[in-house]
């Protein structure tokens, strides 16, 4: 099983965008259950770019990768999040294989 973890979301603090302050502790959470259960676990949060990076998805060009709530992917952004997880299996299975070759 595998466990992804929480995407970044921020919120307006009228001078910017910031993410929430318990977007960290919510993925150290994910992931320590998601050990203690014997899944493995996807750091989303870091595949996008870690602290503040949802600005970057919404204003994205030449098409926003995630919508003006700054929480939820638009189409174009879940394709690239299914991308990047898909890329993340492959590139962890070479590496075991690598083990054994």
């Amino acid at each position: 099983m595998l466990v992804v973890g929480v995407s970044d979301m921020s919120y307006n603090t009228g001078n910017g965008y910031a993410s929430y302050p318990n977007i960290e502790k919510i993925r150290n959470a994910q992931r320590k259950a998601a050990f203690r259960a014997g899944c493995a676990f996807w750091d989303l949060y870091e595949a996008m770019g870690g602290a503040n990076s949802m600005p970057s998805w919404v204003f994205a060009k030449p098409v926003a990768l995630a919508s003006r709530d700054f929480t939820h992917f638009t189409a174009p952004g879940a394709q690239l999040v299914s991308e990047m997880l898909y890329n993340a299996i492959l590139t962890e299975y070479d590496e075991y294989n690598a083990l054994f070759n």
